[in-house]
């Protein structure tokens, strides 16, 4: 038997919800049993977190009484969270251990790498540590695992996150049949988030962007730059149009910059997962560490800047794109699948 914990979101229809909701699917396929578990995080309402707290407390009891010896849980791990929610996770990881159950923890996001300021590694790694497996992002994240004292052994790599959703059968393209290069963009487009952008849009780039997502500050829509919309995650695959899908963050087009640009360096963007799931070659930052993925399975680029995209497009060939195209859409029936969390699944638990 699989039991799968995983956190209750304030907001259900994100694309912060993407991947656990996806990994919530594979594993009901998988014949597991879901248990939504709120985070239990500190609250100036007492009474609200009170309870989280015996909500939790007792969705872990259930699953201790009923889980025998051979029987695997898994829990998605997403964001650190008070420190009594914190204990009940691993105390509850020991017992159940006790009873011979196999604990992985999958990975969703690393708080103390994202934001090191205001999380702590300690406590981080501690609770991460509690489970027998880990699945991580990829090598990157790895070697930051053992770099602090753990296995490789209890360590495998996932090496993309799956994103489920339903194609259009209906043979429509997602190319952008223009005369110039267009690439695609989704996400926050705030000037916080995306201030990359809005350079963009200042500049006299020989390209078309398509844009999508949420807080569009209306000074981006230029001659070259499209605002078309925010749609759900399940909805967006069907609605991009663009030769290539762009995973950057940060202020600069040299480089990635800020924290969530250095912590590209680590983990598997959600967004590389989107384009790749709609068939669209990938332009990702040669230091991220999606880039090798990329690179091996040759499902698009890596460049150290955007200053000079338009000349490296110009110089990938018809048969060159056609290539990352058909690879794209090979692998983006797997993310389709759920190939990647089931193999790493399988992994974990019989290696």
């Amino acid at each position: 038997m699989i039991y799968m914990i995983c956190p209750v979101f304030g907001k259900n229809n994100n694309a912060g919800t993407k991947a656990p909701n996806d990994i919530n699917s594979i594993s009901k396929d998988l014949g597991a049993d879901i248990y939504m578990i709120k985070k239990c995080q500190p609250r100036r309402n007492f009474i609200l977190w009170f309870f989280d707290y015996v909500d939790a407390s007792q969705s872990w009891r259930k699953i201790i009484k009923e889980a025998s010896a051979g029987d695997v849980l898994v829990y998605q791990y997403c964001s650190l969270f008070g420190k009594n929610a914190l204990n009940i996770v691993k105390k509850s990881v020991r017992l159940l251990q006790q009873k011979n159950v196999r604990t992985v923890v999958l990975i969703h996001d690393l708080d103390s790498l994202r934001d090191p300021e205001r999380y702590s590694q300690n406590d981080e790694l501690g609770l991460i540590g509690s489970f027998d497996r880990i699945i991580s992002h990829n090598e990157s994240m790895t070697e930051f695992f053992v770099k602090n004292g753990f296995s490789k052994y209890n360590i495998v790599d996932l090496g993309i996150f799956d994103y489920l959703y339903e194609p259009d059968t209906g043979g429509s393209s997602n190319k952008s049949h223009g005369e110039k290069k267009t690439i695609c963009f989704a996400g926050n487009l705030s000037r916080v988030k995306s201030a990359f952008l809005y350079e963009i849009a200042e500049l006299n780039f020989d390209l078309d962007f398509n844009v999508y997502g949420s807080d569009l500050d209306s000074s981006l829509v230029s001659s070259n730059i499209n605002y078309l919309g925010s749609f759900p995650p399940n909805e967006i695959p069907l609605k991009l149009k663009g030769d290539y899908g762009l995973v950057w963050d940060g202020k600069s087009l040299d480089k990635c910059d800020g924290r969530y640009g250095e912590y590209l360096k680590y983990n598997n963007p959600n967004k590389t997962s989107l384009y790749i799931a709609a068939g669209i070659p990938v332009i990702v930052w040669d230091q991220a560490a999606i880039a090798k993925f990329v690179l091996e399975n040759h499902l698009g680029i890596a460049v150290s800047s955007l200053e000079n995209i338009h000349e490296i497009l110009e110089n990938i060939s018809e048969d060159e794109y056609k290539d990352m195209k058909e690879n794209a859409e090979r692998i983006g029936r797997k993310l389709r699948e759920g190939y990647y969390f089931k193999t790493a699944l399988y992994k974990a638990v019989n290696y």
